[in-house]
C-alpha cells in the first residue's frame, strides 16, 4: 500500500455527511435589462427589428472575439481570438474575476463552452482542446480521492471504488451503503492537484485535426462535441466522453462535492460524417448543443454551392446514441439554399433559432453596403424576423430598413427562454461584433418587417 493510503475507518453514511452531499447546488440570478433602460441611438422603439440596449462594450482594441457562450447562470464567456484570452461578463457586461482564466493565455482561441459540472472547454488556434474545472478553482476543498476500498452494508460485498464509481454513487446516493476502511487519498497542496485545477490540454488529436468549434454536453452526460475539419478531407462532428479522476471535498454546502476529469481511453467517436446533402457535414464553424443532445450547427457547403444552418437529434437504441439530420425542417426556410450568405454561428432558446449571417457588399452594381444580421427562426425552420435593420427617415413621408447595426459580426449567443432554464422567458441576443459585445433585446414594434 503506497504511501497516500490513509488507513482510517471512513463510513460516509451517516445522515448529516449524506444530507450535505446531496444538497441542490444554488444558482446565480440576474436580473435582465429593462426596456426603460434601452439607448436608443435615434430611433424609437417602433422603428427597429430589435433594440440595441445601453449595455454594449468596448473591448480592447485588437481582442477579435471568435465565440459567444451564455451558461445557465447567465455568465457570458468571450473567447477573444486576437488577444488570446477567455474573458467572462454577467448581464450587465460587467467583467468577473474567473480563478484560473486571470492571465492565462490561449493564442487563437476559436470557441468556448461550458458543460454541466461547470467545465469549460475551449479550442486553441491550434486545434487543441483545453479544459478547466471552474467550480473546482472557486470552492474551499477540504479533502479528496482517487478511490476507496470497503464493504457494501446492504450486499456484504467488499470491493474497490474508483473514482468514477464513488461519483456514481454519490449520484444515485448509495454511498451510504458503503462502510470504507481505507482510502487513496489526494495531496491538496501537491503539484498533481495545482496542475489540474489549471487550465490544461485535454485532447489533441491527429496531425490532420483542425478543431473549429466545441459545444458542452448534455445534461447529466461527461462528454463534449467537437466540429472537426480534418485537413486531409473526411470533415465530421465528434464526440469525447470524460470521466472523473479524483472525488473533491468542499467547504460549501451548496457545492459539497466536485471532480476532476480525463477524457476516457477509446470514447472517440464521430456523431456526423462529411458528405453532401442534408445529414451530413462539410465545413463546420460553429456548434452549440442542447440539453438533449441535439445539436445545432452552421457550416460552408462549397460542395453544394451555399451555406447552411442545421439541427441534428439524437435517439438511444440499444444503450448507444444515434444522432440524425431533423428531418421536419426539411422544405422550411431554414434550410432552403441561399437563405444565408455566410451562415457564422448559431443559437437557440426553447421557441427560436437565432443564425448570424455575414453579408458583406459584392461592390456590384448597387450591392456597395454591407447587409449583416441575425436571421431569427421558429423552432419549426420558418423564417420569424431579422435582427440588425432599423428605419431611417429619407423624406418627411417615407422611412426605409437600413442594414447598418453590424459592422463585423462574428457570434451570437441568447440568454433567456432556455428548455434548461425555467422561470426567463425573456430572450437577450448577444452578438460580437468586431471588438464590440452587444446586446438586443425583441422590439414591440408592429411594423411591417425589412425585407429580406
Amino acid at each position: 500500500m503506497s504511501a497516500d493510503h490513509m488507513r482510517c475507518p471512513v463510513r460516509l453514511a451517516g445522515l448529516t455527511i449524506l444530507a450535505v452531499i446531496l444538497l441542490g447546488c444554488s444558482v446565480d440570478r440576474y436580473p435582465l435589462p429593462s426596456v426603460a433602460g434601452v439607448a436608443e441611438t435615434g430611433f424609437g422603439a417602433g422603428d427597429s427589428s430589435y433594440l440595441i440596449l445601453n449595455r454594449q462594450i468596448e473591448l480592447p482594441a485588437g481582442a477579435e472575439p471568435a465565440d459567444l457562450f451564455i451558461d445557465d447562470d447567465g455568465h457570458v464567456y468571450v473567447a477573444e481570438s486576437g488577444s488570446g484570452r477567455i474573458s467572462v461578463w454577467d448581464q450587465a457586461l460587467t467583467e468577473l474575476d474567473t480563478p484560473g482564466l486571470e492571465g492565462f493565455q490561449l493564442p487563437g482561441v476559436k470557441s468556448v463552452a461550458v458543460g454541466p459540472e461547470q467545465l469549460l472547454f475551449a479550442v486553441a488556434g491550434d486545434s487543441s482542446l483545453w479544459a478547466l474545472n471552474l467550480q473546482a478553482g472557486r470552492e474551499t476543498l477540504t479533502w479528496g480521492l482517487r478511490r476507496a476500498y470497503g464493504v457494501n452494508q446492504r450486499t456484504g460485498a467488499a470491493d474497490t471504488l474508483e473514482a468514477d464509481e464513488l461519483a456514481a454513487a454519490i449520484a444515485d446516493r448509495s454511498l451510504r451503503d458503503w462502510e470504507f476502511s481505507w482510502v487513496d487519498s489526494l495531496d491538496l497542496q501537491s503539484a498533481e492537484l495545482q496542475a489540474q485545477l489549471q487550465p490544461r490540454v485535454i485532447w489533441t488529436g491527429s496531425a490532420s485535426t483542425r478543431l473549429d468549434g466545441v459545444a458542452k454536453g448534455r445534461a447529466g452526460k461527461r462528454e463534449v462535441f467537437l466540429a472537426n475539419n480534418n485537413v486531409s478531407g473526411g470533415n465530421r462532428i465528434n464526440r469525447l466522453r470524460l470521466q472523473p479522476t479524483a472525488v473533491l471535498f468542499t467547504a460549501n454546502p451548496d457545492v459539497p462535492v466536485v471532480y476532476l476529469y480525463d477524457v476516457q481511453a477509446g470514447s472517440l467517436e464521430v456523431v456526423a460524417y462529411s458528405g453532401t446533402g442534408v445529414g451530413t457535414v462539410d465545413q463546420v464553424l460553429s456548434l452549440d448543443a442542447d440539453a438533449a443532445g441535439s445539436l445545432y450547427l452552421t457550416q460552408a457547403a462549397p460542395r453544394e454551392g451555399y451555406w447552411k444552418a442545421q439541427r441534428l437529434t439524437v435517439e438511444e437504441f440499444a444503450g448507444l446514441d444515434y444522432w440524425s439530420f431533423d428531418f421536419s425542417l426539411q422544405g422550411r426556410s431554414l434550410m432552403a439554399p441561399g437563405q444565408f450568405q455566410e451562415a457564422r454561428d448559431m443559437a437557440y432558446t426553447a421557441t427560436g433559432l437565432f443564425v448570424l449571417d455575414r453579408r458583406a457588399a459584392t461592390g456590384a452594381g448597387a450591392d456597395t453596403t454591407d447587409t449583416h444580421r441575425v436571421q431569427v427562426f421558429k423552432r419549426s425552420g420558418d423564417f420569424l424576423l431579422p435582427l440588425g435593420a432599423r428605419k431611417v427617415q429619407v423624406t418627411p413621408e417615407e422611412k426605409v430598413w437600413v442594414y447598418d447595426q453590424f459592422e463585423d459580426p462574428r457570434a451570437v449567443a441568447v440568454y433567456g427562454n432556455r428548455s434548461e432554464r425555467a422561470g426567463n422567458e425573456d430572450e437577450i441576443v448577444f452578438v460580437a461584433d468586431g471588438d464590440r459585445i452587444k446586446l438586443f433585446m425583441l422590439s414591440v414594434s408592429t411594423d411591417a418587417l425589412p425585407a429580406q
